[in-house]
């Protein structure tokens, strides 16, 4: 048997097989570059995504910013709070204690009248 030069197809090979692997390599090439498209656009929304993910990530902080510094103001505010509350608290005791001396001489001065009284009714009888 005598060896032939390059590769030939043989005439019992049918036509249907060489069609349907000519099919498929087409097929094969098709889905190719349909993934090839795929992961481009993949590649695409991901550096859109990280973007987006940039500005958000910037938002949070300017926002974290903002709230920290309304956090701070409240706490201030509330400890302003505190000190007035406690200043109202002792200018309240410092009323109670007036209105119980207030109350006491008054009723030292309803005690004298009534000797008073006592005393002026025994002068006149």
């Amino acid at each position: 048997m005598e060896q032939s030069e390059g590769w030939h197809i043989s005439r019992s090979v049918p036509a249907t097989l060489l069609l349907g692997l000519i099919t498929q390599a087409g097929a094969i090439i098709y889905i190719v570059s349909m993934m090839m498209a795929d992961i481009e656009k993949n590649q695409q929304d991901i550096v859109e995504f990280n973007q987006r993910v940039s500005k958000v990530e910037q938002l949070v902080q300017t926002q974290a910013g903002a709230i920290i510094y309304i956090v701070s103001m409240m706490m201030a505010d509330i400890e302003k709070n505190q000190q007035d509350i406690v200043e109202f608290n002792q200018r309240v005791s410092k009323v109670e204690q007036l209105v119980q001396t207030q109350a006491i001489a008054m009723a030292r001065i309803d005690v004298n009248i009534e000797h008073i009284r006592t005393a002026v009714e025994k002068m006149a009888d």
